[in-house]
């Protein structure tokens, strides 16, 4: 997906911060922008390295999902889908269609571009753009693809699955390999459960986000569709414990990570931690334009 923010990275840390995502049009589509965030006095910019996040329907479209061909910098793209296909193609050559359950992740570093088109009128999904660490920020492109055994997925509760995309919960560790210390998890319900989280990770940052259906948390309340819920490490080290209660049809994001290494700018569709790296991208985009891959 495509991005237009473009101020430095900034948050508010120490305490949990309820975020509401926003429609966002990119052009006769609209997704639920969720990340970066800064409206009626509350900012916030990433939560660990994940500094972008678009909510992608529910939704069933007469004209299938298109983004056109467009360059990135300085991030990596995790994609994921509950619902639909999508064609992925990238500069390096990757042709990758993505379906229900799987990962993308592509990283752009120095420099890729790329189109994703939609292969199905249903489409339900998310995208996190994860800032890469500042020794990565310029390295070498690559373009990666998970499914099945790569993608840890277990019953944790009657009716209820975990999938662990990106680092680890519990005892289940994911394939997927990140240079910075990251987590994204998905929880579906079938039924309405109680489920105690145990937070208390390594994680430094987490955020809790609901894709669908009731979600509700002892200390913070009925959480709803395009809500996110920020919680920070406390001062002894430690994160809150947290019960949650799953309604039937809840889909829930659990992500974050270590802190950012440096603030990061956005600007388009990248994400740097030096001014000259954007103006670099900007150039050679005006120069070489969007080619047909």
């Amino acid at each position: 997906m495509d991005s237009h923010e473009g101020s430095p990275e900034s948050s508010s840390h120490g305490s949990s911060l309820l975020l509401e995502g926003r429609l966002h049009d990119l052009g006769g589509f609209s997704v639920r922008r969720v990340l970066p965030f800064s409206r009626a006095g509350q900012t916030r910019r990433h939560v660990g390295s994940f500094v972008f996040l678009d909510h992608i329907g529910p939704a069933e479209l007469e004209t299938p999902l298109k983004v056109s061909n467009h360059p990135h910098i300085g991030l990596s793209t995790a994609t994921y889908l509950f619902e639909g296909e999508i064609l992925h193609k990238d500069s390096l050559g990757s042709e990758q269609v993505i379906r229900e359950g799987e990962l993308n992740l592509m990283t752009a570093g120095e420099w890729i571009t790329h189109t994703e088109d939609g292969l199905t009128e249903e489409i339900h999904g998310l995208q996190f753009w994860i800032a890469l660490p500042l020794e990565e920020e310029e390295c070498a492109p690559k373009f990666q693809h998970f499914e099945g055994d790569q993608i840890p997925k277990w019953p944790i509760a009657k009716g209820v699955t975990a999938q662990v995309l990106m680092g680890q919960y519990q005892d289940k560790k994911s394939t997927v390999d990140f240079p910075s210390e990251t987590l994204f998890l998905v929880l579906d319900s079938s039924t309405s459960h109680r489920i105690p989280m145990m937070l208390d990770l390594d994680y430094k940052e987490l955020g809790l986000y609901v894709c669908e259906g009731t979600v509700t948390l002892e200390e913070h309340g009925s959480l709803k569709p395009g809500q996110l819920l920020v919680l920070d490490q406390k001062l002894d080290g430690t994160h809150e414990k947290l019960e949650i209660e799953l309604g039937p049809g809840a889909r829930v994001a659990l992500f974050g990570g270590a802190p950012l290494d440096k603030p990061r700018l956005m600007k388009w569709n990248y994400v740097a931690s030096d001014q000259e790296l954007i103006d670099q991208a900007e150039a050679r985009w005006a120069k070489e334009g969007p080619k047909k891959l």
